[in-house]
């Protein structure tokens, strides 16, 4: 059996570097967000004539071009202001979704900020914050901080009253500095001091979620750099946008199905068809099921799993949450290993599946009440293939019928 493709003349990749999450383009494509990346620059603007920028909170679902627009933003000011004599500038970015909290948050700024140093477990918060402090008066001129989804971050209070409050902080008095943060959850503000509030939110970029079309034009942007010219069929892109579009217009979405798409490719005809994206979506959906249930607690896969049953043994298309408190109750009866849950607990569990993205709910109303249905994102086999996989099986106690399914 031939594991890898070694003829270097059949490859469809040219770049596959270019289609990865952290990969920052010279330039977005087209005019997909040329009125955000606007905002952003005007709220920059002050910069170059030496006064203080505006502090920005850019806000979008995932997907949406967020973090790329803000880097490639950043760098054109960073080339332009070269140029310009006695300006100088710097900018810092750092990731949210890596850490859970301001502590660490901020020990990965000070480390960013220290390169010769390292802010190991141990450093007290106000150690911290002052190396933050330090090393950002050490930079000449001024100073951009760039936090990538801020939202995802406990207990930030400190690191952002540092940071946006220069103006009236001793520690970093008169320093010309400014805050982007990029964030997929606005309400987060509502956890915040009235005297962060007051600072990171002023300013507001909003990106929408990316419509077909621009996915189209995204995708056949990055064609160009990532794959050899006439690999891929204009079919397989669209394709591509049309499936990242019921994602919710999910771009990073898109470019994993056009990567994975590429490397069914390379495997086979060396050509990347509606068939490869198609099987692409399929390997991702496996994927993308069984890692979010695999992080799920005990009570939270028998919730999924009496959904399931409803759905593959009950023959219910779109189960309601009443249908589903009671078939999760019959299952935990089953199941000797954990105590069953509140009714509400069910329906808080119902909407982690739904904000992880495996179910979609829809609210109803009538003369006679309200209720919510839920019906599967993915395709049965994929959350039966999460269960099958699932270590703790028998814990669960699934009935007969759909242990038929999974074993």
């Amino acid at each position: 059996m031939k594991l890898f493709n070694t003829d270097t003349e059949t490859q469809v990749f040219r770049n596959r570097d270019s289609l990865q999450d952290d990969y920052v383009p010279d330039e977005l494509a087209g005019d997909t967000r040329d009125d955000e990346m606007q905002q952003l620059a005007t709220a920059l603007q002050p910069i170059i004539t030496g006064d203080q920028p505006d502090n920005v909170l850019v806000r979008g679902p995932n997907g949406s071009g967020k973090t790329a627009a803000v880097r490639v933003v950043l760098n054109i000011l960073d080339y332009e202001i070269e140029s310009i004599e006695g300006v100088n500038f710097s900018y810092v970015i750092v990731n949210g979704s890596q850490h859970n909290t301001g502590y660490q948050l901020t020990r990965d700024l000070a480390n960013k900020l220290h390169p010769d140093t390292d802010f190991r477990q141990g450093h007290s918060y106000s150690a911290l914050l002052n190396a933050v402090a330090e090393g950002i008066k050490d930079l000449d001129g001024a100073v951009v901080v760039a936090i990538d989804e801020l939202s995802d971050i406990d207990d930030v209070d400190k690191l952002l009253y540092l940071l946006t409050r220069s103006s009236s902080n001793d520690a970093l008095a008169g320093k010309q500095m400014g805050v982007v943060a990029t964030t997929t959850d606005a309400s987060f503000k509502n956890e915040l001091s009235p005297h962060v509030k007051s600072t990171i939110g002023k300013r507001t970029v909003k990106f929408d979620a990316y419509t077909s079309n621009q996915l189209r034009e995204v995708l056949n942007h990055r064609v160009e750099k990532a794959f050899a010219e006439g690999s891929v069929d204009e079919s397989a892109i669209s394709l591509c946008a049309a499936l990242a579009t019921q994602q919710g217009g999910d771009a990073r979405f898109a470019l994993d199905l056009l990567k994975y798409g590429g490397d069914i490719a390379n495997r086979g005809d060396g050509r990347v068809t509606e068939t490869e994206i198609n099987q692409a979506n399929d390997m991702w959906a496996r994927e993308h099921v069984d890692s979010i249930v695999s992080d799920f607690s005990l009570k939270e896969r028998q919730v999924l799993c009496a959904y399931m049953e409803l759905r593959e043994v009950a023959d219910v298309t779109s189960p309601r949450t009443a249908q589903i408190v009671r078939r999760y109750q019959t299952l935990a009866g089953r199941s000797k290993s954990a105590e069953v849950v509140s009714d509400r607990t069910v329906a808080r569990y119902l909407q982690s599946l739904v904000d992880e993205g495996l179910l979609r709910s829809t609210l109803h109303q009538d003369k006679e009440g309200t209720w919510r249905e839920y019906e599967p994102a993915f395709d049965s086999i994929h959350y039966l293939d999460a269960l099958r996989s699932d270590v703790d099986r028998d814990k669960i106690a699934p009935h007969e019928d759909l242990v038929s399914m999974i074993k």
